[in-house]
C-alpha cells in the first residue's frame, strides 16, 4: 500500500473509531497479532524519528525512549478497532502509556497515529511486554 493510501486510510479510521498504531517489538510479528486479534491487520513499514530502541536487562523485548538524534524502525498497523485497542493495551500492560506521534512511511510521507510508550519509574525504565 502506498503512503497516500495509508494517510487516507488513517484519516478515514479516525472518523470510524478505527485506529492506526505504530509497533516496534513483538507486535510486528504476524503470529503474535493473529493470536491476540484473531487476524492480521494491514501493515506497512515505518520509522519513528526522535526515539531510540533499547534492550532491557533480563528481558527479551525492547523499550523505546525519546532521543532527538535517533530513530526506530517498525510497522504501522491500520484498521484497529476499539476492542482490539483494548486487547493491545492489555498485552502491553499498565507500564505503557499511549501517546500520539508522527511516523515516516517508507515513501517519505508522514502520518500521525498512536504509540504505546514505556513509562519511567524512578531512574529505571519499566517495560513488561514488547512491541
Amino acid at each position: 500500500m502506498d503512503s497516500a493510501s495509508l494517510a487516507a486510510l488513517a484519516s478515514l479510521h479516525s472518523q470510524q473509531n478505527l485506529h492506526t498504531v505504530f509497533v516496534y517489538g513483538s507486535l510486528m510479528a504476524d503470529e503474535v497479532l493473529r493470536i491476540l486479534l484473531k487476524r492480521t491487520p494491514q501493515s506497512s513499514d515505518a520509522v519513528l524519528n526522535g526515539y531510540q530502541r533499547l534492550s532491557i536487562k533480563k528481558r527479551v523485548y525492547p523499550a523505546i525512549i525519546p532521543v532527538d538524534s535517533k530513530k526506530v524502525s517498525g510497522k504501522i498497523l491500520s484498521g484497529i478497532k476499539d476492542f482490539e485497542m483494548d486487547i493491545l493495551d492489555a498485552f502491553e500492560a499498565v507500564e505503557y502509556k499511549r501517546i500520539a506521534v508522527e511516523v515516516s512511511l517508507k515513501f517519505g510521507e508522514a502520518i500521525s497515529l498512536c504509540l504505546c510508550l514505556g513509562q519511567r519509574k524512578g531512574s529505571k525504565l519499566v517495560w513488561r511486554l514488547g512491541f
